[in-house]
């Protein structure tokens, strides 16, 4: 399990990352974006949030990328294989149900 020691939002120039956290002794970095629509959430959300974790310059060469996505309706076939690719970590609100009611 990594543990975090900083916990904020990001942005940048317009750009912006709904949840950043890093652990400055084990130089891992979580990116978390949330999306509460009624669509499920496409590759574009998950394209998007790696395209702007390059623009994150703490420890950018010497770092653990985790990325984490949150949606309230769940995610197209394409973002699920994307994710998959791209190590991601996607979470259903559903997923957070079960997670929040059994320890």
């Amino acid at each position: 399990m990594v543990v975090f020691s900083k916990i904020g939002k990001w942005w940048r120039k317009g750009s912006e990352i709904d949840i950043v956290a890093f652990n400055e002794e084990s130089k891992n970095i979580l990116f978390w974006e949330c999306k509460w629509q009624n669509r499920k959430t496409g590759i574009d959300v998950l394209a998007a949030l790696l395209d702007k974790s390059s623009s994150v310059d703490w420890n950018i060469n010497d770092r653990t990328n985790h990325f984490t996505v949150i949606s309230k309706s769940g995610f197209t076939k394409k973002a699920e294989e994307f994710a998959v690719q791209n190590n991601f970590t996607l979470y259903t609100l559903q997923d957070l149900k079960r997670t929040l009611t059994h320890p």
